[in-house]
């Protein structure tokens, strides 16, 4: 099962799979070279994502998950037409924060790529009638995330900077947009406070692909719950290996001991 993201971000959607398939072999790859997606234009994009799936089938994959909502909104449609196999993508979770019911207004962070796409206006069209949604584009997140900050004074002072006039909205809920911004809770909280509640996309992801997978007969019948073991996951990028792969070692290692 090959699972791909332009960095570390997809870890997050590989650690809801991985428990929910624990018989699956995944294959992660980090498009760290080429990160981050959301401020490269479609065509590159594209490219990546048909070269990057064109490998993980000639490697023997089943399925392909693309763990990116940059990717999916710019590629996914041209992947499917050319492979056969299986392949599920990203959505960022405004449907199920609208349908919450929380009191206060929403706030959905993503790339400027993700934002501006007609796949997200599309969905953002669908309840901005009966719910405040403010859709907020984030450079340079991505890059201090691939650079291994997730809680420093770096990253804080950065998304402090994004966010500084979105401080003093009440808002009752989050979607996380880009698979990196799961990593992203903890230093949220502490600019929102904890009523806040999060959304975003991986566990329904995973859940779609399981279903996929066993509507295709590529799944054995009894499924259980996955332990925290990571035996069969690999790991390749594109980017540096010192830094990449130690990198998600560490964060899947973490992902795969909270269910937050």
């Amino acid at each position: 099962m090959g699972i791909f993201d332009s960095g570390v971000g997809g870890l997050t959607v590989l650690a809801e799979a991985a428990r929910l398939l624990p018989s699956v072999r995944f294959h992660y790859f980090a498009d760290s070279g080429f990160a981050p997606y959301g401020e490269k234009p479609r065509d590159e994009i594209l490219s990546r994502c048909l070269a990057i799936t064109e490998d993980m089938i000639h490697q023997g994959a089943a399925a392909i998950l693309v763990a990116c909502n940059t990717a999916t909104s710019s590629a996914i449609e041209d992947m499917r037409r050319r492979f056969p196999l299986p392949i599920v993508g990203m959505e960022p979770a405004l449907k199920p924060a609208v349908e919450a019911g929380l009191p206060g207004p929403i706030l959905v962070l993503g790339t400027a790529f993700t934002i501006r796409e007609p796949k997200y206006q599309r969905l953002l069209r669908r309840f901005q009638n009966t719910k405040n949604i403010v859709s907020l584009p984030c450079p340079g997140l991505v890059n201090l995330i691939e650079a291994g900050h997730r809680n420093d004074s770096l990253l804080k002072d950065h998304l402090r900077q994004l966010l500084k006039d979105h401080l003093a909205r009440d808002y009752s809920a989050i979607v996380l947009g880009c698979t990196h911004f799961v990593y992203l809770k903890d230093p949220l909280r502490s600019l929102f406070g904890d009523a806040v509640q999060f959304f975003d996309g991986n566990r329904g992801t995973a859940r779609q692909l399981t279903k996929i997978l066993q509507e295709r007969g590529l799944l054995a019948d009894n499924i259980v719950p996955a332990p925290n073991s990571q035996d069969h996951i690999t790991f390749a990028t594109s980017g540096d290996k010192n830094h990449v792969l130690p990198l998600c070692q560490i964060l899947l290692t973490d992902l795969m001991k909270t269910n937050d």
